[in-house]
């Protein structure tokens, strides 16, 4: 109930200076009629006119400013290397497409080398196990043939070379897989914009 009441008498202030101002306002705004009869008419103003003519500016005007460019794009190589030339000066206009630099990069050569001895590796890998395949095959059906005969080749063995025969076929698979032959890599190589 206090606080209704608080409302009320703030907004009754408020109203009330509103009116005292509105009133002030109006009544400093009346016009003096009594001094008009007795006044000058109002007289037109004198200006100076001076003529226009063409001349050159004898003034020069150093400004501090700075220029910026109006696109600016940054190129990064996809690998680090040392630039062998630069196709390009600053500010040169370029198209998509165009030589910027020619880079050369030895850690690539010894990682290509390195890519190529794994192969090479992996390759030798794949022939070795190949060989063991086609030996322990030969070996089952020599002893599977055996086997037909009661009492010549006991059945674990027989079963212990079927086994190893489907290893060295997993063995065999699992190095096809590995011995991919490795992606090209340039000891030099081109950059080019990517706008």
């Amino acid at each position: 109930m206090r606080e209704r009441a608080g409302r009320t008498f703030r907004v009754e202030t408020v109203l009330f200076s509103w009116c005292l101002g509105v009133s002030m306002v109006a009544s400093s705004c009346r016009q003096d009629t009594s001094g008009s009869a007795s006044a000058a008419p109002p007289t037109t103003p004198q200006l100076e006119v001076a003529t226009v003519k063409s001349a050159k500016l004898n003034t020069t005007e150093r400004l501090p400013a700075e220029l910026t460019p109006y696109e600016r794009v940054e190129v990064f190589a996809k690998e680090t290397g040392f630039v062998k030339s630069i196709a390009v000066d600053r500010g040169s206009k370029v198209k998509q497409g165009e030589l910027i630099a020619e880079l050369e990069a030895p850690e690539l050569v010894a990682r290509q080398a390195q890519a190529n001895a794994s192969y090479e590796s992996a390759q030798s890998q794949l022939a070795a196990g190949q060989a063991r395949l086609a030996s322990d095959q030969g070996t089952y059906q020599h002893m599977s043939a055996a086997a037909k005969v009661p009492g010549v080749v006991a059945a674990n063995d027989l079963e212990i070379a079927q086994k190893t025969v489907q290893a060295d076929e997993a063995n065999v698979a699992a190095s096809r897989k590995q011995s991919k032959p490795p992606r090209r890599i340039f000891g030099r190589f081109r950059s080019f914009n990517l706008i």
